[in-house]
């Protein structure tokens, strides 16, 4: 009598829920990016943005998100959950948005580094 919805990578996906014992009544596929892409954020920015079904997470407060993050100012986790607030249909992830703050983070350290 429950209805979920539930958003990720197809082959991690179905996993989980043979593991929970439920079986998926319908899939949908992304068909991609159509358009002028070069208008679009950068990839880090858009897999956090994308996580809300109804895009209502702005890039440019990933953005600023990530240079909290990057500067201390914020744990990845609190970076993630002031993101998730403006995610009013709650499919937001937020360990993975967490997760992503901070490869970001350590991306940029690398490359300051080895500059």
């Amino acid at each position: 009598g429950m209805s979920v919805v539930i958003t990720g990578v197809l082959s991690e996906v179905l996993p989980a829920c043979r593991e929970a014992g439920v079986t998926p009544h319908s899939v949908n596929y992304s068909l991609g990016v159509w358009g002028n892409k070069s208008r679009l954020p950068d990839d880090d920015t858009l897999s956090i943005t994308t996580m809300c079904g109804h895009h209502m997470i702005p890039p440019k407060f990933v953005e600023d998100v990530q240079k909290q993050v990057d500067n201390g100012k914020l744990t990845a986790e609190e970076g993630a959950k002031k993101l998730s607030n403006f995610c009013y249909c709650g499919i937001f992830n937020q360990i993975r948005c967490a997760e992503i703050l901070n490869i970001v983070s350590e991306k940029k350290k690398r490359d300051a580094a080895g500059a």
